[in-house]
């Protein structure tokens, strides 16, 4: 079992093959992440990954685990986040960063 964190970045990495599993690819790049959401090649064509910092991409992908991964308590009880969830998220992301923080009961 993984150590609770209040770190972003660390939430990030070990929310990494819970997106891979519902069509990400995300690689660390110094400090950034270079992400790609694969079923909108379909649209966009394949113009390649884009360059996030963890702030900006957090938020939309805890977004599309909540909503279509299988496990979502698996996901919860792996990742382990208990920090601060950031101001300036649109609300969507923000509600996603608020299910997955853990409740007094689970510290």
């Amino acid at each position: 079992m993984n150590r609770r964190t209040k770190s972003l970045h660390k939430v990030m990495e070990r929310l990494i093959p819970f997106a891979e599993e519902i069509g990400w690819e995300i690689t660390p790049s110094g400090g950034k992440w270079m992400e790609q959401l694969v079923p909108a090649r379909k649209w966009l064509g394949d113009i390649g990954p884009f360059v996030q910092p963890t702030i900006r991409l957090i938020g939309p992908v805890v977004a599309h685990i909540r909503s279509d991964h299988p496990n979502t308590e698996l996901v919860r009880t792996t990742v382990r986040f208990y920090g601060k969830v950031p101001t300036g998220l649109w609300a969507e992301h923000h509600s996603a960063l608020e299910w997955l923080k853990l409740t007094e009961e689970e510290l």
